[in-house]
């Protein structure tokens, strides 16, 4: 049976759900269950938001795109790379779904002292850069061995 999940404090509650009406951008906050958000942007974004105790902090995850099976390794290290350098990108990191292969940007938030403008600062700064990390990804040749494809579609927006 796997443990319980942990439950936030209720100030960090209250922070999510007042993020919405205090950001004009956020078009819904859903709670999946005591721990875990998902936060929807009017652009169809979303960053899901997990709590955890120790250290007490908000884990915030955004999908930048599929990553195809061959993937070059020159590609993978570089993403490597910025995960390595998590400091300098606000510590921000890369994490890579091993079932859907979807590449994920990954930072914690620690909650002391955190208000709804930190809050939305750093829900818009993580969706900024996996856009600009889709937009990056998407821009590169077809992968040798690959025939041409279209490039890779962003999860917050999924082939029709």
């Amino acid at each position: 049976m796997p443990a319980p999940r942990p439950v936030p404090p209720v100030p960090v509650s209250w922070l999510l759900q007042g993020i919405g009406p205090h950001c004009e951008d956020i078009a819904a906050v859903a709670q999946d269950d005591p721990a875990t958000w998902a936060i929807t942007f009017h652009d169809a974004s979303q960053v899901l938001l997990n709590w955890f105790d120790a250290p007490s902090r908000l884990e915030l995850l955004s999908a930048v795109c599929p990553l195809e099976p061959q993937t070059p390794n020159v590609v993978l290290e570089t993403l490597l790379g910025f995960s390595l350098f998590g400091r300098d990108n606000g510590g921000t990191r890369m994490a890579l779904d091993p079932q859907d292969r979807v590449l994920y940007l990954v930072r914690d938030l620690p909650v002391d002292g955190l208000g709804l403008s930190d809050l939305r600062d750093a829900l818009r700064s993580l969706v900024g850069l996996a856009e600009r990390w889709h937009t990056c990804l998407a821009a590169l040749p077809p992968y040798p061995g690959t025939a041409p494809t279209t490039p890779p579609t962003n999860p917050k927006h999924p082939p029709a």
